[in-house]
């Protein structure tokens, strides 16, 4: 990823592989230390109450019997990856062969490099189907069965959107809330008025150097990549510009949200989940104490699904090629 994705390249970007002067994944397990150090400082400035423990335990239980699920674009594509007993990463797919068809775009190939993998999301067990444009059918396999956290990876929410998901409350009663989309056509329901949490890429916010970008798509021969240089070269100048922010009007706090923070790998991807949570609840109990109990009260499944539809929207990526031996083939009813 790191030799061909733009973004990783990015010399205006501070967390850049050139800027660690990394590469591979020696590079995301630093993005990956660098998340988890960010979140242990500043739960460990809050200080420790007595309910962390509780629902550090009671999580991480949980995320151990969640899925990583995998959608293709119907039944029959789907008993013919069943039969083959596995799926390849783009890259594995066109070497076997180059004519095959795929769900890659020219983000994904020129800005992230990331062929290379398989993607899934990770959700609870019995979990609803996604609207996704990949299709109604899909494969599960259990996380605990899969090598994600001895080979892969894990995105908060999507690179190419980052979907962090608008969380409102009702007024009268701010425990109850609703999670959307913003790149999504849904519009928040009226009831849900209160603001409890929403992201701001800061896209309007970074100062782009449009002579090197004017040079950079001159010099470069392919047209698809040259299309994604400015998309790269965005991402990269927002980046510092990127927030969160818990609440409205006085009690409004607000956060950075840096690309660094999108990135789990390997052994770090439970325990920075349960992390991400525990700092989730801590900062909506200033802003909004009433959900914060809540959250604190759930069981571990009930946090878990919370965590993984309504704050988060991972997605796990595994290198190379996946063996579906321990996964069940699910069609939308």
């Amino acid at each position: 990823m790191t030799a061909n994705g733009m973004l990783w390249n990015e010399e205006a970007w501070a967390d850049s592989a050139v800027a660690f002067a990394m590469s591979g994944p020696s590079y995301f397990r630093e993005l990956s230390e660098l998340n988890r150090a960010g979140m242990a400082n500043e739960i460990r400035t809050r200080g420790r109450d007595d309910w962390v423990g509780g629902v550090e335990q009671a999580l991480a239980a949980a995320l151990r019997q969640s899925v990583l699920v995998h959608y293709t674009k119907d039944e029959e594509r789907a008993e013919q990856l069943k039969q083959a007993g596995h799926i390849k990463s783009k890259t594995e797919l066109l070497k076997a062969d180059p004519g095959a068809p795929n769900n890659s775009e020219g983000y994904d190939t020129h800005v992230l490099a990331n062929e290379g993998f398989v993607f899934f999301f990770l959700e609870a067990p019995g979990s609803e189907f996604r609207d996704t444009r990949f299709g109604k059918v899909r494969f599960e396999i259990p996380l605990v069965d899969s090598p994600l956290e001895s080979q892969g990876w894990l995105m908060l929410s999507d690179f190419a959107q980052r979907e962090y998901p608008t969380i409102n409350a009702r007024p009268a009663e701010p425990a109850v809330t609703k999670s959307e989309l913003a790149t999504r056509p849904e519009k928040m329901p009226a009831e849900f008025a209160l603001p409890v949490r929403s992201f701001d890429l800061g896209a309007a916010k970074g100062a782009m150097d449009y002579d090197k970008f004017g040079e950079r798509r001159s010099m470069e021969q392919d047209p698809i990549r040259a299309s994604q240089i400015l998309f790269s070269m965005a991402q990269a100048a927002a980046d510092e510009h990127s927030t969160m922010t818990y609440g409205s009007g006085e009690q409004k706090k607000q956060y950075k949200e840096r690309l660094r923070s999108n990135t789990f790998r390997g052994k770090d991807i439970i325990p920075g989940l349960v992390d991400r949570a525990v700092l989730e609840i801590m900062r909506m109990e200033d802003v909004n104490p009433a959900l914060a109990e809540r959250l604190k009260n759930m069981s571990g499944q009930e946090l878990m699904r919370f965590l993984l539809k309504d704050l988060l929207r991972p997605q796990a990526m595994l290198p190379g090629t996946v063996d579906l031996a321990n996964a069940t083939m699910r069609v939308k009813s």
